[in-house]
Parts: structure tokens; C-alpha cells; sequence
């Protein structure tokens, strides 16, 4: 079996609450994505406190050998989430992400505007996502 690594370990979209409205994660079955962006939510909810003159925002959080990667959303209230190596550059994490945040806002953006807390049509994103996005995955490959 052969492993081909790239920029996408880990994906989020949520709101300032906290709610994951989709998230993207091949390899993780058993954790818990919700317990994830309520502390992303938090730990950012935090970061405002401390920083509240300049509404500072956590734009990066290392955990072991991984980095998640945020840029915020203001007018629809949401941040977007990437965890990658953290041998990854920046740059591209965060270009990634600005092409996620658009694709995401055009297909959503009347439900965003509307929300009411039913996630559910958000589900429907990771076909986009996954064509778009396909050769970016982590991806596991049997080889006979």
C-alpha cells in the first residue's frame, strides 16, 4: 500500500457559535467533529477577549505534527478550517482555503443568510468538494 500525502488532512466550515455546519475527514471515523469546533469556536471566542481592540483572530494552532489553518468569514459569520502537515506551506493553506470559503459562500450563500440551525443541506458540499478538491486528499492506494 502506498500513501499519497497531500495539503488536505482535515477540513471545517463552521459558525462563531461553534456549530459545524460541514466538515471533510477521510481518515478520522471515531472523533468527535463537534467537540472539535466548539473548541476551535472557543479557543477563538478567547483569542477576541484577550485582543479585543483589534478583534484578534487565532489564524494558525499547531497540535503534535499537525497544523490547523483558519481565515474568518465576517459577513456570513464563519471560519474555515484546514489541518495539515505542518511541513505545508502558508501560503498555499491559506490560498486553499480562500478557494473553499468562495466555492462554499456562491452554493450557500441564501441558506447562510437565512440559517436557522439545520445543517443538513451543508452535507450536500462534499460532492463539490471532493471532485474539486480530489487530487488534494489524502488518499490510501492498494497496490498488488
Amino acid at each position: 500500500m502506498i500513501f499519497f500525502m497531500s495539503i488536505v488532512e482535515e477540513f471545517f466550515v463552521m459558525n462563531w457559535d461553534g456549530i459545524k455546519l460541514f466538515s471533510y475527514a477521510p481518515d478520522i471515523k471515531d472523533m468527535d467533529q463537534n467537540l472539535i469546533t466548539s473548541f476551535f469556536s472557543a479557543v477563538q471566542s478567547f483569542s477576541k477577549e484577550i485582543d479585543h481592540q483589534n478583534h484578534g483572530l487565532i489564524d494558525s494552532l499547531s497540535i503534535g505534527d499537525y497544523s490547523y489553518t483558519f481565515i474568518s468569514n465576517a459577513n456570513h459569520r464563519l471560519y474555515f478550517v484546514l489541518k495539515t502537515s505542518k511541513s505545508k506551506k502558508k501560503k498555499e493553506i491559506i490560498g486553499k482555503l480562500h478557494e473553499i470559503e468562495k466555492m462554499f459562500i456562491n452554493e450557500y450563500q441564501d441558506y447562510l443568510n437565512k440559517f436557522d440551525g439545520d445543517v443538513t443541506p451543508f452535507q450536500k458540499f462534499k460532492i463539490k468538494f471532493e471532485e474539486h478538491f480530489q487530487d488534494l486528499f489524502v488518499k490510501l492506494k492498494g497496490m498488488w
